[in-house]
């Protein structure tokens, strides 16, 4: 019996194989598995069915635009060590992001014993395929009428980065996305007020101004034709320079040794 089993959801991410290697730099590669579905909605299903399939304790869903601290696994489990109770499904842990500082995203550790019925509530419930959300809002709606918790957040230390070195149409296809999120949250002009200020404070930075461009754009432009609009290149495989600079803030925030408390 393995205590963690790892779904790393992927989409293609140019950071893909970098987050597996880091996964598998911390945990036994036998229980890491690269998830490659879509849409999003099924790749959440699918996660739990491996999940439900697994003997582990718990279940990381991890993004693939997440690059992971060193120490990170050993961290979370520790957290779960500490604060794990059979009515907590899942414990969400903060991640530094590129564009919106320190948030949750990307980094879901799941009381594994609540798998085969969160799998079965995605494939039963007329709703589940609807909300805005397909993972955080499909939880909330299994958990909150039986009374068990969620959304669990222990802030004390982020467990990596987020949005670093990704594809311009991944962030031009994110921040549309996240417009529709924000219209709903209400926190449209806050957003909008950061990107414009971080695009003007990152000039240099052409991934701040494709997130700016797609968060106030109105319609679905194609990728391309959006990047041409802008004068932006495509990005191509991740640069040695690339990689040296995120590994020295990977380096800079690691875990080994850190409380959970």
């Amino acid at each position: 019996m393995s205590e963690l089993l790892v779904v790393i959801r992927s989409n293609r991410e140019r950071t893909v194989d970098w987050c597996r290697d880091l996964a598998v730099a911390q945990w036994p590669e036998e229980h890491v598995r690269l998830l490659g579905v879509a849409p999003f909605l099924s790749a959440v299903q699918e996660t739990f069915a491996l999940g439900a399939r697994s003997d582990a304790a718990w279940l990381l869903a991890l993004d693939a635009d997440v690059l992971l601290f060193p120490g990170a696994v050993e961290y979370m489990l520790r957290v779960a060590r500490c604060y794990g109770h059979d009515d907590l499904v899942r414990i969400d842990f903060t991640v530094l992001d590129k564009f919106r500082g320190r948030t949750c995203a990307g980094a879901h550790l799941y009381n594994n014993r609540w798998s085969q019925r969160l799998l079965e509530f995605l494939r039963t419930d007329p709703e589940a395929g609807q909300r805005l959300r397909p993972e955080s809002d499909n939880l909330e709606a299994f958990c909150r009428p039986r009374g068990l918790v969620y959304r669990t957040v222990f802030p004390m230390h982020a467990v990596g980065l987020h949005d670093h070195a990704q594809y311009h149409a991944d962030l031009l296809h994110k921040y549309r996305t996240r417009k529709a999120r924000c219209a709903v949250d209400g926190d449209l002009e806050s957003v909008a007020r950061r990107l414009e200020a971080g695009a003007a404070r990152h000039a240099r930075d052409a991934d701040w101004t494709v997130a700016r461009h797609a968060f106030a754009s109105s319609g679905r432009e194609d990728a391309a034709k959006a990047l041409r609009s802008l004068n932006i290149m495509e990005k191509g495989p991740i640069t040695r320079e690339e990689r040296q600079e995120l590994e020295q803030r990977l380096h800079e925030c690691s875990l080994p040794g850190k409380t959970c408390a």
